[in-house]
């Protein structure tokens, strides 16, 4: 642990932009802090750090007396939670910060407006770059997108193996006496083959086509449910079609 947190917080007017100890910063995070990550946007997140280092600054809130805040109130992350996690994760010591001076409500405002003010690509230039950098030996696991966001943009077929997460987008599941796909243990069931079904998933969920059928399930219920099916039955594409299918009660 760094002197300065031994001392109690660092001054709000001492503070200039720059690298703060990872493990100090850990102990200024905003409990009101709304903005979450799936496990596997996590770990894209903390692999792109291990690669490409702290590429983005942090934004810490100096909490100031001449914002309202008490003296010695701690800085707060307004900014940066996970990035910060996972630049521990990975051993990074020091993480850059830039600093600002908000009372009360701005902290809370730019939080929200860090988490959610964001554009999104222009669908022919991002398809073009993805199949540029492809063609050109990359293998595109830093550039954020999860694998089957990679293969519905790229055309290819979708893998299991490479997918995380899922909770069930109908309702009861495979444990429950209730769910569509409840087994008695030592139970077999001969599951129908896998055939004519595809994939095609953006920032906001996923549509699944199983031949005539078809559902939308918002992206973080797909990913759990995904994980879930691939701890069931493996990494088989056609295993995990085919166990979609079983619970849906699709022949």
């Amino acid at each position: 642990m760094s002197d300065r947190s031994k001392k109690g917080p660092p001054a709000a007017d001492n503070l200039v932009d720059g690298p703060v100890d990872v493990n100090e910063l850990l102990q200024w995070e905003a409990d009101y802090n709304p903005n979450e990550m799936t496990p596997g946007e996590f770990g894209r997140l903390r692999e792109s750090i291990r690669r490409f280092g702290a590429a983005d600054t942090a934004t810490v809130n100096r909490r100031s007396v001449g914002k309202g805040w008490p003296a010695g109130a701690r800085p707060c992350i307004v900014g940066g939670h996970h990035r910060i996690r996972a630049a521990k994760e990975v051993g990074l010591a020091v993480y850059p910060v830039l600093w600002v001076d908000e009372d009360e409500i701005g902290e809370a405002e730019l939080n929200l407006a860090l988490n959610n003010i964001k554009g999104s690509p222009d669908r022919t230039k991002l398809d073009e770059l993805l199949v540029s950098l492809r063609d050109r030996g990359s293998d595109l696991k830093y550039t954020g997108f999860a694998p089957e966001e990679l293969e519905a943009m790229l055309g290819a077929p979708l893998d299991p193996t490479s997918i995380v997460g899922g909770d069930p987008p109908v309702g009861g599941g495979g444990d429950s006496p209730d769910g569509p796909g409840y087994e008695p243990p030592g139970t077999t069931t001969e599951r129908p083959a896998a055939r004519n079904t595809t994939v095609k998933k953006d920032s906001h969920g996923a549509r699944m086509t199983i031949g005539e059928y078809y559902f939308d399930i918002p992206r973080q219920a797909y990913e759990l449910w995904i994980e879930e099916l691939r701890q069931d039955v493996g990494f088989s594409e056609d295993e995990v079609v085919s166990e979609i299918r079983f619970r849906l009660k699709i022949s």
